[in-house]
């Protein structure tokens, strides 16, 4: 009893759900979130002065300027010698108990800083991190209330790529057996 044995397509959406779960977990925890450089500062940064406005961040760079970030858009305003921020008293750093999993930075860091945003629905950490060379790259993890939908959203997209590639298989298997009967002469009718 020689019979051909061919793996289960059926157990591609499976794994597709399989997968969905695993990577909703994984976003859940903050890992596919990564550290991005803040862009276009005018100088390089000397130190990281302190958390304004509750989700913003003051900086102090090499000349002396001080620059302010807006942490949710990552602009940069510099203060061009005006008198704006001189006297503003940065709040303390915050940190809210969650505990996200965040990759290492690639590089020594002279200075980290972390800010808590609390809003009316959305709760969000902040991590800055500058470099010895004076870039300042930050982490952001927003928490709105939806981060449960992962676990529906996640698993539905595998069990929909999981069923695609079935089907593609499927067709694959079904062109091969059509073009080895071609190529061996026999009419399909015939078997």
């Amino acid at each position: 009893m020689n019979q051909n044995r061919r793996f289960p397509i059926w157990i591609f959406p499976i794994f597709g759900v399989i997968i969905g779960f695993v990577l909703a977990s994984i976003n859940n925890q903050g890992l596919l979130t990564i550290w991005e450089k803040v862009k276009g500062p005018p100088e390089k940064i000397l130190r990281i002065i302190g958390n304004v406005d509750g989700y913003n961040l003051l900086v102090e760079t090499i000349s002396g300027k001080t620059i302010y970030v807006e942490t949710f858009h990552c602009v940069i305003y510099d203060n061009q010698g005006s008198q704006r921020w001189v006297g503003i008293q940065p709040h303390p750093e915050q940190n809210y108990s969650a505990n996200y999993l965040i990759w290492p930075l690639l590089f020594p860091v002279k200075q980290t800083y972390n800010i808590s945003y609390f809003a009316d629905g959305p709760k969000a950490l902040i991590r800055f991190a500058l470099s010895e060379n004076g870039d300042l790259w930050y982490w952001n993890f927003c928490d709105n209330g939806y981060l449960g939908l992962n676990y529906c959203l996640f698993p539905l997209i595998g069990l929909f790529g999981g069923g695609i590639l079935a089907v593609i298989i499927i067709a694959i298997r079904r062109l091969t057996r059509f073009y080895k009967h071609i190529a061996s002469g026999k009419n399909i009718t015939q078997g």
